[in-house]
C-alpha cells in the first residue's frame, strides 16, 4: 500500500506490466497488487524479504512521488 506524496488522498498499491515502457503502476485491486512471500521456503538463490522489497521500492526514482509501506495478507 501507498500513497502519493504530493497528494497523500491518492493511494493505491504497487502493480507491474512487464510489456509496459515504464513498468511499475498504481492499483487498487488487491489482485493485481505485487506480493513477496515472508520466508524463502523454496530456498531460492537471492531472495528478498518483504522489508527489502520495500525498502527498495521506496527509493526506486520511478516511484519517488509515493511512499509504501507494508501489508500482511493471507494467502487462500
Amino acid at each position: 500500500m501507498g500513497y502519493n506524496k504530493d497528494n497523500e488522498d491518492e493511494t493505491g498499491m504497487l502493480g507491474i506490466d512487464l510489456e509496459a515502457k515504464k513498468p511499475y503502476k498504481i492499483v487498487h485491486d488487491m489482485n493485481e497488487a505485487l506480493k513477496f512471500p515472508s520466508e524463502n521456503v523454496n530456498n531460492v538463490k537471492g531472495f528478498g524479504t518483504p522489508d527489502q522489497w520495500l525498502k527498495f521500492f521506496n527509493s526506486e526514482p520511478d516511484l519517488d512521488n509515493w511512499k509504501f509501506h507494508l501489508v500482511k495478507v493471507l494467502s487462500s
